[in-house]
């Protein structure tokens, strides 16, 4: 499967977006003492947005390499 490079930067800006979603949820959260269970929500999502994002890299790593 043929992976471009489109494809990946929207994997790394779905990864970004929520890594700033969690920031922005821990920051509210400690600014406003409320408890942090927000973040453990997020914390599951943001680790499959991540295996998506490597899996997808390593695909693209290798097809470069294969090109040469």
């Amino acid at each position: 499967m043929q992976i471009s490079t489109d494809e990946l930067e929207e994997q790394m800006f779905k990864t970004k977006d929520l890594i700033r979603t969690l920031c922005d949820t821990a920051y509210i959260c400690m600014k406003e003492q409320k408890p942090m269970h927000h973040i453990a929500t997020l914390c599951p999502i943001i680790f499959e947005q991540f295996t998506i994002t490597e899996q997808l890299l390593e695909q693209y790593l290798h097809q470069c390499q294969a090109r040469g």
